[in-house]
């Protein structure tokens, strides 16, 4: 089982960003018992150029321009309450009301990586960005969602988490 769902952003002046998120399941053996486990993945890119069609392209296989994050059902549950309307941004506020929103964090042993993924400020879609910072280069990609797009990546993230508790 392999699902994904591709967002593009290109611009004209080439800094544009895209992602896939991607839902896929690998087999894993545990105490002499196998079963499936769902993963979810938000990958990431900035713009590289255009190809020789004229087409946008982007940096999916050059990793100091492009983001791969694993979300758990934290990370997709704070993205469904902002897919909902249930709150404005995922993560906790800002201590400060000056101040905007972090996002979610992940930390492990190459670096960290942190998403923001929030309504936009005209409230007719949303914002995303993703950084990841290893081994001291920064990669961050940044673009928006469309309320239609938004409503896709709802019903796959629905999907996943019936996948993960299923």
């Amino acid at each position: 089982m392999r699902k994904e769902y591709r967002i593009y952003k290109p611009r004209k002046t080439n800094d544009g960003g895209a992602s896939i998120i991607n839902v896929s399941q690998r087999e894993v053996v545990r105490n002499d018992k196998t079963f499936n486990q769902t993963l979810v993945f938000w990958k990431s890119a900035n713009q590289s150029g255009v190809d020789s069609n004229g087409n946008a392209s982007f940096h999916w296989e050059n990793a100091e321009q492009n983001v791969n994050m694993k979300l758990g059902l934290p990370d997709i549950s704070e993205i469904l309450c902002v897919l909902r309307g249930l709150k404005p941004f995922v993560g906790m506020p800002p201590k400060n009301p000056n101040e905007q929103p972090r996002g979610l964090y992940h930390k492990n042993s190459s670096g960290n990586s942190a998403i923001k993924f929030q309504i936009n400020e005209r409230g007719d879609g949303y914002y995303v960005g993703v950084s990841a910072q290893r081994n001291g280069q920064l990669a961050a990609v940044k673009h928006s969602l469309t309320l239609a797009e938004g409503e896709i990546l709802r019903i796959l993230l629905e999907y996943a988490v019936l996948e993960i508790l299923s």
